[in-house]
């Protein structure tokens, strides 16, 4: 065998070689395994199964590497950085991965691969999964994610609220040994506004104004130096 021709070996579904200790679906393209592309101007960005994970999982059939991502093909392979490779985006019959993949031409996805004991449990639990029932869980696990942050945030929120509040009760510990302490806190600004400043203070932030006498009277002779102009 020539030195430049990949070592086929029997997989548990099909053959494959291996590269860098990859395993490839036997019928890969070797030029492609040995050079998988970096992006240009961003060399740290490479394809293939050995840079990018994305085309380890979505382009990986039972433990053997089959294609590449659909991000690879469209930001490197793109006919003007390198030549075009494949993809398949939408893979679910053994005709759309032959139309998109000429390589695998007449090898059935049921062929391909060679399954490590790792694989099974996971095989198992997904072997009876329709595609419907895959978009499924796939909705409803990022639905589920959703909620989780947003339950995230909305405590993240309720947090800065107690913040807040304890701020405003050390705020008024310190001014209970205060001579001024009654007249300040537990006194009502006048008979026009019945309201203490302690009771003032344990309002929520967006109902203070409508209630605070010094913020109302500044209101007010805000609107009458308008009204004399």
């Amino acid at each position: 065998m020539s030195a430049f021709q990949p070592i086929i070996q029997q997989g548990t579904h099909g053959e494959y070689y291996e590269v860098n200790g990859i395993k490839h679906t036997g019928t890969f393209p070797y030029e492609w395994a040995k050079d998988h592309k970096c992006h240009p101007f961003y060399v740290t960005y490479g394809s293939g199964p050995e840079f990018c994970e994305t085309c380890r999982s979505d382009g990986t059939i039972n433990g053997v590497f089959v294609f590449y991502c659909h991000t690879c093909v469209k930001n490197i392979y793109n006919d003007t950085i390198f030549p075009k490779r494949h993809d398949a985006l939408h893979l679910a019959t053994d005709e759309e991965l032959w139309e998109a993949c000429p390589y695998m031409q007449g090898i059935p996805i049921s062929q391909i691969g060679d399954k490590v004991e790792d694989d099974k449990v996971e095989d198992e639990e997904v072997k009876d999964e329709t595609q419907d029932e895959y978009l499924a869980r796939v909705i409803q696990e990022e639905e589920e994610e959703y909620l989780r942050k947003l339950e995230q945030e909305e405590e993240e929120a309720r947090c800065q609220e107690r913040l807040r509040y304890y701020e405003e009760q050390e705020q008024y510990e310190a001014y209970r040994d205060n001579d001024d302490y009654y007249d300040q806190w537990d006194e009502p600004y006048s008979r026009e506004y019945p309201i203490t400043r302690r009771e003032l203070a344990q309002l929520p932030v967006d109902m203070r104004s409508a209630f605070d006498p010094e913020y109302q009277e500044g209101l007010a002779n805000f609107r009458a130096a308008a009204m004399q102009k």
